[in-house]
């Protein structure tokens, strides 16, 4: 009579889940559906919640809804993804120093927009900052990206 462990099936699941999350047709749709998620998360966060009146938004062209800015790297299992969307050169009425690169979507991100003396146009501060803070968090914990990424790596086990 052949005896069942629990415990050894467990096991064996999580050791064919590991290698399936390591398979690039696994991270792949995992990463591209993350991009998907960035751009839901950038819209309604930040295109949706305001329309400016001392600029003009470059959304798809070159802002942060733009697909080119909007990039995913996978290691194995691991996927980085970012916004590489730089800020007009203008937005503080100086140079930006530095490496822009991601800058604008970094400024979202933690509030650190809104927070300058000399700003150009005004915000309220705080609430304009809250309610963009935290995208990263709420790309991770999306709820739809999650089952996503479970139901990804649940079918491609073998």
């Amino acid at each position: 009579m052949a005896k069942f462990s629990a415990s050894e099936f467990k096991k064996e699941l999580q050791k064919k889940a590991d290698e399936s999350a390591k398979l690039s047709k696994t991270t792949q749709r995992i990463a591209n559906k993350a991009k998907e998620t960035m751009y839901k998360v950038i819209k309604e966060n930040i295109y949706d919640s305001y329309s400016p009146k001392d600029y003009e938004r470059r959304g798809r062209n070159g802002g942060l809804l733009d697909p080119y800015n909007i990039v995913a790297e996978v290691y194995e299992n691991h996927i980085i993804i970012n916004n590489l969307a730089e800020p007009n050169d203008s937005i503080f009425g100086e140079e930006i120093v530095g490496n822009p690169q991601g800058l604008l979507y970094e400024w979202s991100d933690n509030g650190t927009i809104g927070t300058y003396k000399n700003m150009p146009w005004a915000f309220n501060a705080g609430g304009w900052r809250e309610q963009r803070m935290g995208m990263t968090v709420k790309i991770i914990k999306d709820r739809e990206l999650r089952e996503f990424a479970k139901k990804t790596i649940i079918e491609n086990m073998e």
